[in-house]
């Protein structure tokens, strides 16, 4: 059988819903939390994603990135992947090398439900959720070649229907890597030239964890962009079981 290590991304109080196969359940941010508490979860089998290789302490801006980076430099099962404690896979994986698995896509227009009628695309929905100005940022980086991304890259975005959600993705460790690779390069770059855009990102949209967001969109640009970031690698959709989303 072939090894399979599923990480749940946690954070306390929003504990695992469900259980799957070979699950361990990691806590994001955990080097914010009590000594009380990470000795208890501890205790209960709770990964804490502060131990290891980590950015357990960037937690504010990037969300379950954190989790997703303490997998990609800590765990090294033969294929690893992630769900969270409310969103979990609905149908068995059937693991094969060079192969991604992400949740089926969103329609664009069908996720929104009509309250913006303007939305009808990945481009659109992200600047009317969260705001315009990272992408604004990101098309400096692209254009001057300092992230692997291109300026067409991103103008596509303007004609893709279907969004892909969530941090989700299981593949062989090998590939698994070389996506955390691409993304957190991207980041890490976007992070040291506009750290101090943050306050103002975070004043047009009212929220936090922007580059939790903003990841799940450039996931979108390195998945939809496969083959050229990750040769000969196949992408497969899988369903997703939602439990209590707004939780």
């Amino acid at each position: 059988m072939l090894e399979l290590g599923m990480y749940c991304l946690c954070y306390v109080g929003r504990e695992p819903k469900k259980h799957q196969y070979n699950q361990y359940n990691l806590m994001c941010g955990s080097v914010n939390y009590n000594q009380f508490d990470v000795l208890e979860m501890q205790r209960r089998g709770f990964l804490m994603d502060h131990v290891g290789e980590n950015i357990s302490h960037m937690n504010n801006d990037f969300g379950s990135l954190t989790g997703i980076y303490w997998v990609w430099k800590n765990a090294d099962h033969e294929y690893k992947g992630t769900n969270t404690y409310r969103i979990f896979w609905d149908e068995d994986i059937n693991l094969r090398p060079n192969t991604v698995y992400i949740p089926q896509p969103k329609d664009i227009v069908t996720a929104i439900k009509g309250y913006a009628p303007n939305v009808n695309s990945v481009y659109d929905h992200f600047s009317h959720c969260h705001n315009s100005l990272g992408w604004q940022l990101l098309y400096g980086l692209a254009g001057d070649r300092r992230i692997p991304i291109s300026v067409d890259m991103i103008d596509d975005l303007r004609n893709y229907k279907y969004l892909i959600p969530f941090h989700m993705f299981t593949a062989d460790r090998a590939t698994f890597n070389r996506i955390c690779e691409i993304l957190f390069q991207i980041l890490f770059e976007f992070h040291a030239n506009y750290a101090n855009f943050l306050p103002e990102i975070y004043k047009r949209n009212q929220q936090v964890r922007f580059y939790d967001f903003f990841g799940e969109r450039i996931l979108h640009l390195i998945l939809t962009n496969n083959y050229y970031f990750l040769g000969n690698t196949d992408v497969r959709h899988l369903n997703i079981l939602d439990i209590d989303h707004h939780a």
